[in-house]
């Protein structure tokens, strides 16, 4: 492997660093359009935080990178870098550490029942060749959005099938199509959540902790814009009532449109995506062990007797995912609380949304849904030459 860049003035056969940079595209191949990983070891020998004692620039005429203090550091203190305001279990992923102080922001994700191929941070950490999906990876990824489906809240009744129900079942395979093209999309599934301590800096040395105190998130604080999130629950429960029953034009018009977002529509509509995103959050957090209480008091031992090492450093990242789930889920039961008291009629199909799913076999039958349909129904639901 080869290590490039930047050039040396008194060294490099380039007169600049547009030449070299040339250099690079033409004979190595490279694509800048695209970003590309640097090796600068004087910044590598820095630890990070969000909120450093130094910072740096580069400086094109020498070819070097100037590291100069922010503020006034106290003798014998480590010198502090910044590498980019990620979030804690971004931080972890790629670097594999975190500052454990709650200075760098958290993640919370409501994809619980699939795995994300894509991982939204860099190519190393996808699965998808090319950014494509191959057709087992589609295979597989069907079988676990399905279970997305199974509640058919807004419907008294279960959607058992074509047989029965063959409007609504022509909705859900396309409710199905539009979740397969969303599923490795990271925004359309998490929210990352603000600093629960913004202004903590630095220790004096990183090789302490910089507080013994599992960081607090306060409710108060929050500032987050998770309508993108709310835009997939509204997939999930979309009848075909909704858009003045054109619910299946609008997805079926936007089948291979990949940027496509469910806008709002009438208040029940908004009622269940918001119970449905307030049911996803409360479910995916049960899945954590063990209970968030019992999660700080082990934090609190680990900050004590074993800071950084590998249960300390995945404690403090599952820590903080848990406290968004929770912060997540009370914003949408509160909001649907209110809603409660406002309009919401309970007696009304389009608010109905169940507390237990409907059985898993049903929807199942969106992955082969040819052995159930006659060849008419086959046309006017999936096309001659189209499918799943």
């Amino acid at each position: 492997n080869s290590v490039i860049g930047p050039w040396q003035p008194e060294t490099s056969t380039f007169e600049t660093w547009d030449d070299e940079l040339s250099f690079y595209e033409q004979e190595l191949g490279l694509d800048f359009s695209r970003g590309c990983h640097v090796l600068v070891p004087m910044l590598d020998m820095l630890n990070h935080h969000p909120n450093p004692n130094v910072g740096y620039k580069f400086d094109h005429d020498s070819g070097a990178f100037i590291i100069q203090s922010e503020r006034r550091i106290p003798s014998n203190w480590e010198l502090m870098d910044s590498y980019g305001k990620y979030s804690d279990a971004h931080l972890f992923a790629k670097f594999g550490f975190n500052n454990g102080d709650g200075s760098g922001r958290i993640q919370a994700g409501i994809s619980i029942h699939h795995r994300l191929l894509g991982q939204g941070k860099n190519s190393e950490f996808s699965y998808l060749p090319n950014g494509e999906l191959s057709e087992y990876a589609r295979e597989v990824q069907s079988r676990d959005l399905v279970r997305y489906l199974i509640y058919d809240d807004g419907y008294d009744e279960c959607i058992e099938g074509p047989q029965t129900h063959m409007e609504d079942f022509s909705l859900k395979l396309l409710k199905l199509e539009h979740l397969l093209m969303i599923a490795n999309d990271e925004s359309r599934w998490s929210v990352i959540f603000p600093p629960r301590a913004a202004r903590s800096g630095p220790a004096e040395t990183s090789a302490e902790p910089i507080t013994l105190q599992p960081p607090e998130l306060d409710p108060r604080l929050l500032r987050v814009n998770y309508s993108k999130l709310v835009s997939t629950c509204r997939l999930m429960v979309l009848t075909t009532r909704d858009f003045d029953g054109s619910a299946i034009e609008v997805l079926g018009e936007n089948r291979k449109n990949t940027s496509f977002v469910l806008e709002p529509g009438d208040q029940a509509l908004e009622y269940r995506a918001v119970m449905c995103l307030a049911r996803l959050a409360s479910t995916t957090l049960i899945q954590f062990q063990p209970a968030l209480e019992k999660q700080e008091r082990m934090l609190r031992e680990l900050n004590a007797n074993h800071f950084q090492n590998r249960n300390w450093t995945a404690a403090h990242v599952r820590y903080g995912e848990m406290q968004g789930l929770q912060a997540l889920a009370g914003i949408a039961f509160a909001t649907v609380k209110q809603w409660d008291k406002e309009f919401v009629d309970k007696s009304d199909e389009n608010f109905k949304v169940r507390e237990s799913s409907c059985p898993l076999e049903y929807s199942q039958k969106l992955l082969n849904p040819g052995d159930y349909l006659s060849d008419d129904m086959r046309e006017m639901m999936m096309g001659e030459d189209d499918g799943m």
